[in-house]
């Protein structure tokens, strides 16, 4: 049985699947990174939409010596396809580390449609301006 405070989980937030969110637990590591990066990958590869994605990381630990892998790991990171692929829309990032944000500014300047919010709400009222249309939540 999964524990929610440690592992991936990856789930549709709205009933049209056009929302793609990743919790990523209590604590990061680059395995579990890659892993959703490869579960959005497989779910954009899937739809036959634009899809869009948010990454909570809201109440997520990175201990110091995970941080020097996530940046030893960024050429990787930044090259997975999820980032390209056509039906990826907009990616938002619920935050609650400052290294978190910094590394997160720093991915924000390589892909244009990577947002930093706060909730989730933020994150749906993001897509709804941009995008022009209503998001159905489940």
């Amino acid at each position: 049985m999964e524990d929610p405070q440690t592992d991936l989980q990856i789930y549709w937030l709205d009933q049209d699947q056009t929302i793609l969110v990743a919790d990523f637990g209590a604590e990061l590591t680059v395995d579990k990174v890659l892993e959703g990066m490869d579960a959005i990958a497989e779910a954009l590869k899937a739809s036959d939409r634009l899809v869009h994605f948010i990454g909570d990381l809201s109440h997520t630990y990175v201990d110091p010596q995970v941080s020097s892998k996530v940046l030893g790991n960024a050429t990787t990171l930044v090259q997975h396809p999820f980032w390209s692929h056509p039906n990826m829309g907009f990616t938002m990032v619920m935050l609650g580390q400052t290294f978190l944000e910094r590394t997160t500014n720093i991915f924000s300047k390589l892909f244009q449609k990577l947002y930093t919010v706060d909730t989730v709400d933020e994150a749906i009222a993001l897509i709804e301006e941009r995008t022009g249309q209503r998001v159905r939540i489940i």
